[in-house]
């Protein structure tokens, strides 16, 4: 029955949401992508990473608010040193017009955490191969 869905968002959720209440989402055979709000437990994050097979990229939108202009380096907030996985990005929330700007084509919410994920591919892939990579920012385009 959920086969064909591969993006999730719980946006304006009441609280804060546990892996208790979001662990149906590994047995959506093709989900790629997930974007939350609220979700501040570190565990449940470790647990969407690792139960979700198939997961791309996990975007945890935070309670700091941001300019839709503003530069990458100010939108996504630092690693979680606790979670070492690079599809974790957290991000600053950004307007209601950020899926405007989706459904556009331009660069949204997820379009960010892809770009960022990508990059962090690229350094470790640098890393791996001798040349450590890691001398620019996650944000510097390539």
């Amino acid at each position: 029955m959920f086969g064909a869905i591969t993006h999730f968002d719980a946006i304006n959720e009441p609280g804060p949401l546990e892996w208790e209440n979001l662990e149906g989402l590994a047995h959506i055979p093709n989900l790629t992508h997930i974007y939350l709000q609220h979700l501040t437990n570190t565990s449940s994050h470790s647990s969407i990473l690792r139960h979700c097979k198939k997961l791309e990229a996990l975007l945890v939108m935070q309670e700091v608010y941001i300019e839709m202009n503003a530069p990458i380096s100010q939108q996504v907030l630092p690693l979680d040193p606790q979670i070492d996985d690079i599809r974790l990005v957290k991000q600053g929330m950004r307007t209601v017009l950020d899926w405007e700007m989706g459904a556009a084509g331009q660069e949204d919410s997820w379009k960010l955490a892809e770009k960022i994920i990508a990059n962090r591919r690229r350094k470790l892939a640098s890393s791996s191969s001798g040349d450590d990579g890691w001398g620019k920012s996650i944000f510097d385009e390539e």
